[in-house]
């Protein structure tokens, strides 16, 4: 029927341990198949082994993006390479504008 509901698809999926969380997107079929892509936080000791940068507050923090592709009996998930290579510009960007901010509203000494 072509009426018929084929896919689940979920926005805003949040997934908590107590080193990581995983946010993300997709949509698993009613066929079985699996589309997801996600993004891996990791904190914690964990997180700084893996060479995660310390937060604001000092805890060290990684994001890592992941796909999730294929089938619910055969799932293939990979790190998103490019996704990482984005994710290091935007790092590197905010971390300037951080330091620039910060020397800016600084008190003179």
């Amino acid at each position: 029927a072509p009426d018929c509901i084929q896919k689940v698809l979920l926005t805003d999926l949040a997934l908590e341990s107590g080193s990581s969380v995983v946010n993300g997107q997709g949509y698993f079929g009613f066929d079985h198949s699996l589309n997801f892509d996600l993004t891996t936080t990791i904190t914690g000791d964990l997180a700084a082994k893996l060479g995660g940068r310390p937060d604001s507050s000092g805890q060290s923090q990684l994001l890592v993006p992941v796909k999730v592709r294929g089938t619910v009996e055969s799932p293939k998930a990979y790190p998103d390479v490019a996704g990482m290579a984005q994710q290091e510009v935007v790092e590197k960007a905010k971390g300037l504008l951080d330091s620039l901010f910060k020397k800016k509203t600084e008190p003179p000494k």
